[in-house]
């Protein structure tokens, strides 16, 4: 999967500058504050927002290149690791 458009909210923004957090971490790995991710077949993204009365958002693509997830920022690719909240470890 390539990530290019996470949703960061403003006040995420201004967390991560004011105490020097990486913003892409917060919306990453950060708790609480969450949004579902659902995949649509390509060539069916406007018809399911339509259906969703415009409430989804692209934010990426799922590629055959390889497995994992790379970030796409500001023309710079790097790999987002599996790490957070796990809610069935004990």
């Amino acid at each position: 999967m390539e990530l290019y458009d996470v949703p960061i909210h403003q006040a995420a923004t201004q967390v991560a500058e004011r105490y020097g957090y990486n913003q892409d971490d917060l919306a990453l790995y950060g708790g609480e504050e969450y949004r579902l991710v659902v995949t649509v077949k390509r060539g069916k993204f406007m018809a399911a927002r339509r259906a969703a009365r415009g409430n989804l958002k692209l934010i990426g693509t799922v590629t055959n290149k390889r497995s994992g997830v790379r970030l796409k920022r500001a023309g710079k690719v790097s790999e987002v690791e599996r790490r957070g909240w796990e809610h069935f470890r004990r």
